[in-house]
């Protein structure tokens, strides 16, 4: 999800670079304000994960400055009033991506080749130390990772 961001965040600062170039050309501008909402989409989507909240949670242990802590807390609350149903923290899940997670909650658990799979893409690596290794492992539980699949993470 990350790198979904990061992608987006590129996008956004190449249209307005373009735009910044040629300011009365509209379908730049259209490019910007499309950017502009998929960095959006892709940042809440960020917020949701369980990294992202990590993050947020740091952020806001070591701000000073009260308006940022305050937008932070902000970005933080859709989540703290969704944490009674966590099919319901992101709000950009659609119906099919939810039946999906639920009737997958029901099958066999994951094969360790596929969890693997999953847990490299977030730093896992055999020769890891152990209480590295381990630590991902705990954190991404066989529920996490199939949720986390869902929502497209």
């Amino acid at each position: 999800m990350r790198i979904r961001l990061i992608r987006a965040r590129t996008k956004l600062n190449d249209a307005l670079h373009a735009l910044a170039e040629d300011p009365d050309n509209n379908t730049l501008k259209h490019r910007v304000r499309r950017a502009e909402a998929a960095v959006a989409e892709h940042a809440a989507l960020y917020d949701s994960t369980p990294v992202g909240q990590n993050e947020l949670r740091e952020a806001i242990a070591h701000e000073n400055n009260d308006t940022a802590r305050n937008l932070l807390n902000q970005r933080m609350a859709p989540q703290k009033r969704c944490a009674h149903n966590r099919y319901t923290r992101c709000t950009m899940v659609s119906r099919t991506q939810l039946q999906r997670t639920i009737t997958m909650s029901n099958e066999p658990m994951l094969t360790q080749e596929q969890r693997e799979s999953f847990w490299r893409l977030h730093g896992w690596r055999p020769n890891l130390p152990d209480s590295k290794r381990r630590e991902i492992e705990q954190y991404w539980t066989d529920p996490e990772i199939v949720e986390a699949e869902a929502l497209g993470f």
